[in-house]
């Protein structure tokens, strides 16, 4: 088949790290599969894009809508002659070019809760996203169980569900610092970084790293009292991987999310994590066994729960570990691209 991935910026997060990662599945699975970033990329998982991948970019700099990319995007898929367009994000942006391209089968990856992804003009055009996924003019994928529920209600009807998966093979494994966290995640609303901040403050023998593009300017101006000490921030990464290996856990205490490819990395390397129950976190967390699950997203339940983790002894820790790369293996991005091809074909 001849694929083509759309996301809006290719840089770094979980959601461009899963698009690389099934594009390159894709490929080595025997497909012709092109890369489109609409904004000129820079770095991040642009560069670990396979050589088996065509890659484009529109060269977008500036923010804000332009007539000119519907309209470029509408031009690049008709002479690509593109049998599957599947996008990832912002389904609002591709309103002309689905008009426009009555031939192509359209997939769109509902990489969070129904309600929650996308932005304001995806909202003013859920009319238009329901109808047509509900005729099958565009087919919906979500995410997890919660994933599903979600777009159930959201929309009204059901949509099938492909967990994310990953690429078990690229992550290192190493020693623990078991007062090492991390928090890989976009300095954003859903991420609930103040009370993450506000918790580890209080907690002197741990050290927290945070990491991740920093998205929302008022919630960063609210972190910078809680920065220092033992809270540092290191900026975007490529090697999030490697800098989970050497961390004891994962500290994730969102207010929402889909199905967090860092989750997943973490636990593929023995991180061990401590989340919220919130969306695809519900699926892949066995509270006590392979993680801690944070009852509440406020400041004081975060801190309990990092205490609990505190109080495990070595060789619970290692058992948790053990238990955690085994759920991640279940998580293989070569199944994940499968099932992609499978819908696909159907």
């Amino acid at each position: 088949m001849k694929i083509l991935h759309i996301h809006t910026a290719l840089k770094s997060g979980g959601i461009e790290t899963f698009v690389t990662s099934l594009a390159n599945e894709q490929a080595a699975l025997g497909h012709e599969v092109t890369v489109l970033s609409v904004f000129e990329p820079t770095g991040g998982c642009w560069d670990k894009i396979s050589p088996l991948v065509r890659k484009e970019t529109l060269g977008k700099i500036r923010p804000g809508f332009s007539i000119r990319y519907p309209i470029l995007i509408s031009r690049f898929i008709r002479r690509g002659n593109f049998d599957i367009v599947h996008v990832h994000g912002f389904l609002a942006n591709y309103i002309w070019a689905i008009l426009n391209t009555p031939k192509v089968r359209w997939f769109y990856t509902i990489h969070n809760d129904a309600y929650y992804e996308g932005n304001q003009w995806d909202r003013r055009f859920y009319r238009l996203k329901a109808k047509w996924f509900k005729s099958g003019r565009v087919h919906p994928v979500t995410i997890s169980k919660q994933s599903e529920k979600s777009f159930e209600e959201y929309y009204g009807f059901s949509a099938p569900v492909i967990y994310n998966g990953i690429q078990l093979k690229f992550y290192p494994k190493s020693q623990h610092n078991k007062y090492a966290l991390i928090t890989p995640a976009r300095i954003s609303q859903a991420k609930n970084h103040l009370a993450l901040c506000q918790a580890v403050r209080q907690l002197d023998e741990f050290h927290l790293t945070l990491c991740g593009q920093i998205q929302d300017q008022t919630i960063w101006q609210q972190l910078q009292p809680y920065l220092g000490h033992n809270i540092r921030y290191i900026g975007v990464v490529n090697d999030v991987p490697r800098q989970m290996s050497e961390s004891g856990a994962l500290l994730l205490p969102s207010l929402w999310e889909g199905m967090p490819i860092t989750l997943l990395e973490a636990m593929s390397v023995g991180c061990i994590p401590i989340c919220t129950a919130v969306g695809g976190i519900q699926d892949v967390i066995r509270d006590g066994e392979n993680g801690i699950i944070i009852p509440s997203a406020r400041a004081e339940s975060i801190k309990a729960s990092v205490l609990r983790y505190q109080g495990l002894s070595e060789v619970t820790l290692e058992q948790m570990r053990a238990q955690a790369i085994q759920t991640a293996q279940q998580f293989s991005m070569t199944e994940t691209a499968k099932q992609y091809l499978n819908l696909y074909e159907n």
